[in-house]
């Protein structure tokens, strides 16, 4: 990962966003199947705040293929805003007691319509979740028009070859992207 940083940070990026879209998925398999009381409360303290992580983490993925830029500007710092507003508003959950976050969990296993009604946040989960997913989706439906409009830009001054595997590549691209709006 160090060796070769500008390749590999955007493998970096698109693990982050892989990561959390596993982190969601035990979730939310936790609260609809049941399971560990524990595993609920910790997946539902981090998996819900690092899941605002997603769509920058592929929004950057996507755009340090496309521009090719070496260095990070402060300006990807605002990417983390939602990540870490979401982080500081779970704060006070933390700061219940241990027995009244541990029924929160016995309560939200196998019970989707309990958990998604709570209230970890200032809203309920379920709203935190909408929100969640308008940002994700912004950030997706961004990567591809960036995607298209750049690898559009740059096809046109490539030999037949090189076009060639350039337009696989777009092609690949605009299937991650498109499988993840779904």
């Amino acid at each position: 990962l160090i060796y070769n940083w500008k390749l590999n940070r955007n493998i970096a990026h698109f693990s982050v966003y892989m990561l959390t879209i596993s982190a969601s998925s035990i979730l939310f398999d936790t609260v609809l199947n049941g399971g560990l009381p524990s595993v609920l409360l910790y997946s539902s303290v981090f998996a819900e705040s690092l899941s605002f992580l997603a769509g920058p983490a592929l929004y950057l993925f996507v755009s340090g293929l496309v521009y090719d830029r070496n260095l990070y500007n402060r300006k990807y710092l605002l990417h983390l805003t939602p990540s870490v507003l979401s982080f500081l508003v779970l704060v006070p959950f933390l700061f219940k007691p241990a027995e009244e976050q541990m029924q929160f969990a016995v309560n939200s296993l196998g019970n989707m319509s309990y958990y998604m009604n709570s209230y970890l946040y200032l809203l309920p989960n379920w709203a935190h979740d909408i929100i969640n997913i308008v940002i994700t989706y912004s950030y997706l439906i961004v990567a591809l028009v960036v995607l298209n409009r750049q690898f559009y830009k740059k096809r046109s001054g490539l030999l037949s070859p090189i076009r060639s595997q350039y337009d696989r590549s777009r092609m690949w691209l605009n299937i991650i992207l498109s499988v993840s709006l779904v």
